[in-house]
């Protein structure tokens, strides 16, 4: 049911889209109003003042989703025809594909379905009881996480100028950073399409969701999550992504993707691909193996620039190895990699010419290897490899497993970058030693916005000395210190100590967040 009524906002959404075509609006609201009466069972009960909207839900609740889509197909075709402009052809084709989402979505409630499920023999639940289905409109320029449009994002979240939710209102802050061929497509509404813990070994499932990425243009984000991909990458869905030019963003975390041949297979489909920016890799079984059949494979490709890979099994070092000389080319172009768990050891063979291509990077703007035992050592070279770079912008260490002398190594790189804006070192002991060395550094660096420090084991002492470096620091908005031993054991004159730089402080910073609550609260409840 969920399914069904995402489904139907989404063929309201495209109808609202099409009478609101300057060109041809007018024409396709009298050709669609005059179908949907027609297809009525009783017609001459329906209000002549009523909305075509009123009329469309009416069709639905009568003859079904399917129904409606035909009627909205027919009509629009014909005002596409007799316009001589607008993106009625657009609508059109955005119609066609949510039309065999309606195909797809069916098959779940398929008494032949489910008995298939129950014979199949992948990992997938046997049920469809647990299985999700999403779809939303969104635009290619929203599937991008680059530099132009987070920036864009985070001034829209952060109180900037309000801006309507609406696709048609959002605008592209630079058509540069798409570095594509068809940029004037980017601001067109598209679809974003998820399936999670789906059974797709049947035919049924899978020909729509190839006819779906092959014969139209209208899915820009694609994600299988919990599903079973061994015989797909080798099949129906590698043949897919060969042949779709729309995708820009491909989700398979937490989907299976057997052996190394299943992740050559993956980059030999992507290896070609125009459009697509964003791989995500999470939780799929990949190796070190797979790794380097997938990174080879994808050396020929020229447009992807995101790729995670986290939460899987790299402990031999060989796809450090391979990451690293994928840097070092530039094949291909990565700029933000996520390395999160993945059971990484530091090592001077493997590890280290790693940290050294991201070093001599100029196109690498986010590196993610927290949750990996990189030590004091690992993260001492990481902290060469920023004195070197000047074009990362986010660096996450957490639970890396360092202390006083990987911070000690951080901070004298933090008092010469003025690239990095955020620096994320939550759950290490660092202690109050290393936590004042990152605090003493900030009150030389001029370009870390964002920290954080959460279980850190820091107390009141590291806070007083952060709160004395920030009064030299103007550009860091964000602080995080939850989970630490901060307000615990202070006296009166530390209290008022802590308080009085707090209220210094104020201006320039603009979030302190202190254990479960705000620092700013705890002020003022003392009150």
């Amino acid at each position: 049911m969920r399914a069904h009524a995402r489904l139907s906002a989404v063929v309201g959404q495209l109808l609202g889209l099409a009478l609101d075509d300057d060109d041809s609006s007018q024409q396709a609201a009298i050709d669609v109003d005059r179908l949907l009466r027609r297809v009525l069972p009783k017609p001459e009960t329906v209000s002549t003042t009523g909305s075509t909207f009123e009329l469309l839900d009416e069709v639905i609740a009568d003859g079904g989703l399917d129904v409606a889509i035909r009627v909205l197909l027919d009509a629009l075709t014909r005002a596409r025809h007799s316009s001589t402009g607008g993106h009625l052809g657009h609508v059109v084709e955005l119609l066609r594909a949510v039309e065999l989402l309606v195909g797809l979505v069916t098959s779940l409630d398929s008494v032949e379905s489910e008995v298939r499920n129950y014979g199949c023999t992948c990992d997938v639940v046997r049920t469809d009881n647990m299985a999700e289905f999403d779809v939303q409109m969104t635009s290619v320029s929203d599937c991008v996480t680059d530099d132009a449009t987070l920036s864009h994002r985070l001034r829209c979240h952060s109180g900037g100028r309000a801006t309507d939710c609406h696709f048609r209102s959002r605008r592209v802050a630079s058509v540069a950073a798409f570095d594509d061929d068809d940029c004037r497509d980017h601001h067109l509404p598209s679809l974003s399409v998820r399936l999670s813990g789906w059974c797709l070994c049947d035919q049924q499932r899978t020909v729509p969701l190839t006819r779906l990425l092959t014969d139209t243009r209208s899915v820009c984000e694609l994600a299988l999550v919990k599903v079973n991909l061994d015989a797909g990458l080798t099949s129906w869905l590698s043949a897919a992504l060969r042949a779709n030019t729309s995708l820009v963003r491909l989700d398979l975390r937490l989907s299976s993707l057997g052996d190394p041949a299943g992740a050559a297979a993956l980059g030999e489909s992507l290896s070609r691909h125009r459009r697509m920016r964003t791989l995500i890799l999470a939780g799929t079984g990949l190796t070190d193996a797979g790794l380097r059949s997938l990174l080879a494979a994808l050396s020929a490709n020229r447009k992807l620039v995101e790729l995670d890979v986290g939460f899987n099994d790299l402990s031999t070092g060989s796809g450090c190895l391979a990451l690293g000389d994928a840097l070092s080319m530039r094949r291909p172009p990565l700029r933000r990699l996520r390395l999160r768990e993945d059971a990484i050891t530091w090592s001077t063979s493997t590890v280290a010419p790693l940290f050294r291509s991201a070093a001599r990077s100029t196109r690498l703007r986010c590196l993610d290897v927290s949750g990996n035992a990189l030590s004091d050592d690992g993260v001492s070279q990481l902290s060469e490899a920023l004195l070197i770079n000047r074009t990362l912008r986010e660096l996450n260490v957490e639970y890396c497993q360092f202390g006083y002398r990987g911070c000690r190594a951080l901070a004298r790189a933090l008092r010469s970058n003025d690239a990095l804006r955020s620096l994320q070192l939550s759950r290490n002991a660092i202690g109050d030693d290393g936590f004042s060395e990152i605090a003493g550094a900030l009150r030389y660096n001029r370009a870390v916005t964002s920290l954080g420090a959460n279980q850190c084991h820091v107390t009141n002492v590291g806070l007083a000395h952060l709160l004395d470096a920030l009064r030299h620091n103007v550009t860091v908005t964000l602080v995080k210190l939850c989970y630490n031993d901060i307000g615990r054991r202070a006296n009166d004159d530390q209290r008022r100590r802590r308080t009085r730089l707090r209220r210094d402080w104020m201006t320039s910073c603009s979030s302190l967040q202190v254990s479960e609550i705000s620092l700013t609260k705890r002020l003022r409840q003392r009150k």
